[in-house]
Order: C-alpha cells, then structure tokens, then sequence
C-alpha cells in the first residue's frame, strides 16, 4: 500500500472544507447535493491543490466511501466535473455495484453496533462452571479450637451451660 494514500486516507477529513472551498459544487455540505465524480477528478485536484496523486486518491476515497456519495452514485446517471458541470461519463454498473457493498457493509456494521451484548448470567451460562478449590488444610490449632467450640455448643444445648 502506497504510503502517500494510507496518508490521504489518514488525514482527507480535515482536507474537506478546503475542497469545499475551492469546489462547491463538487464537495457540497449538504448530502442530499453530492453527485458522482468525473474520473478524472483525482489528477486534476492534486495539480490544484499541489498534493501528489496517491495522496489525492487516499483523500477522495474517503469522500466516495461516504454514504451520500454511495447514494449519489445509486441515483444519479451521470456524473459531474468539479465545477458541477455534467460531463458525458456515466456511473457504470461496477460504481454502483461498489456503492452498494459501501452501503451494505456501514449497515451490517449499524446493526453489529445496535446488537445488545448477552446479560451477565447469561454469558456465565455459557461457560463451563469453575473448578472446585482445593481441599484447604485445616491446622492443627484450627481443629483443636473447632472442637473447643463443638464441645461448648454441646454443654450449652444440654443444659450445663
């Protein structure tokens, strides 16, 4: 993995409001306005914005993994320039497909999130019961003031008190 991409994928959120910024209509705030990019998006934002291409392509991966770029690219037939302009490329058959699998990983991931974790006893169920400890030695002293005390208990309950 190129290391410049592991970088953009790092560091593209804090990149967003500069592509903002510079792209309005490429980058909107709002989901609901974000359409597919052209293809060739990726070279023409790293000339621009001075990054190198790999760099480039972490940062936009980010932004395409969103889910309003996934639905974007499930509504929309076309895609646009950075400008907003439409261009003649399509969104084919593999994005889609791809935006589909983004979406359907982020809701499995929702619904792991959302799965509550088994109660205490339940989890203490599963599990096999523990050992019984081993077998304590009673010393000498121990025994011999147990007995004491049985044998007071039993002058006590015959009346001898």
């Amino acid at each position: 993995m190129n290391p410049e991409w592991k970088r953009g994928l790092s560091e593209a959120r804090q990149h967003f409001e500069a592509l903002r910024a510079r792209w309005p209509r490429a980058f909107p705030a709002n989901d609901h306005d974000v359409r597919p990019l052209a293809s060739g998006a990726a070279a023409i934002v790293a000339a621009e914005m001075g990054w190198p291409e790999a760099y480039t392509r972490g940062v936009l991966r980010i932004w395409k993994a969103r889910s309003a770029y996934c639905r974007a690219c499930l509504s929309y037939p076309g895609r646009i320039a950075l400008d907003g302009s439409p261009t003649v490329e399509r969104v084919d058959d593999e994005a889609r497909a791809m935006a589909r699998e983004q979406l359907e990983l982020r809701k499995r991931r929702r619904e792991a999130e959302r799965q509550p974790t088994a109660p205490p006893e339940k989890a203490a169920e599963a599990l096999p019961p523990p050992p019984p400890p081993p077998p304590q030695e009673t010393p000498r002293k121990r025994a011999g003031f147990e007995a004491l005390r049985q044998a007071h208990r039993n002058r006590i309950a015959a009346g001898g008190g």
